[in-house]
């Protein structure tokens, strides 16, 4: 009869340590980051001098951030590198002169991480040159939503104001768009035949008489 009383006395002690470890790990707050801001270089800025410092706001909960600085050239986007700090800025010197440049900053915290937007830039060419446009930005629809009248619209800036057009490329397989309209020059487009309740992946392609070439980003929406 003790042994017994002994099991169930050491079963209940059990049960209670196991419950209030439970119940610690509820109530513990979770330190959870959220995306940073960033500050500068701004967005479209020119940067005359080296070095250029990036820098952006603390977050709290932080224990690193991880910048990433990519090279648009030809179309092309390449990264130049990434670098892992504690701190809110970094200099680097060793950017080329008259390139667009592209930076984010993914925050990492204890329990998570998070990208923030993403900023472009140019860096000065030791002579006069003409500028590549600015990489197009999605307007709407907004990123994976559904579609109602088939139609997608897009802004492109381009520093010298040169007359730009655009080839805009469609397809339902990220990996395999293909090319649906050449040399545009309005920044809206209406698609004439989409299956219904399907996703599609599109992008533009952003071109100035100068024969400078921007790729924007991939993007995607649903059919109603």
């Amino acid at each position: 009869m003790k042994n017994n009383t002994s099991i169930i006395i050491i079963f209940f002690c059990l049960f209670f340590l196991v419950a209030c470890s439970d119940n610690r790990e509820e109530n513990t707050p979770k330190k959870l980051v959220t995306a940073t801001t960033l500050l500068l270089p701004s967005d479209k800025q020119i940067c005359m001098e080296m070095p250029i410092t990036f820098s952006w706001k603390s977050v709290t909960n932080a224990t690193s951030y991880n910048l990433t600085v990519n090279k648009v050239e030809n179309g092309k986007e390449t990264t130049v590198f990434t670098e892992s700090t504690s701190n809110t800025n970094y200099s680097f010197n060793n950017l080329e002169k008259g390139i667009l440049y592209k930076w984010k900053v993914e925050t990492i915290g204890p329990q998570n991480s998070m990208m923030s937007s993403t900023f472009q830039f140019q860096t000065e060419s030791l002579a006069i040159t003409n500028h590549t446009p600015f990489a197009p930005e999605l307007i709407s629809p907004t990123l994976g939503s559904t579609i109602v009248d088939n139609s997608v619209s897009w802004k492109c800036e381009d520093l010298d104001n040169d007359p730009l057009t655009y080839d805009l490329y469609l397809g339902t397989d990220i990996n395999n768009l293909r090319l649906t309209e050449s040399n545009l020059t309005s920044t809206n487009y209406k698609f004439k035949e989409l299956v219904a309740n399907t996703k599609y992946y599109w992008k533009i392609i952003a071109k100035d008489n100068h024969s400078n070439v921007s790729v924007g980003q991939v993007w995607s929406f649903i059919t109603s």
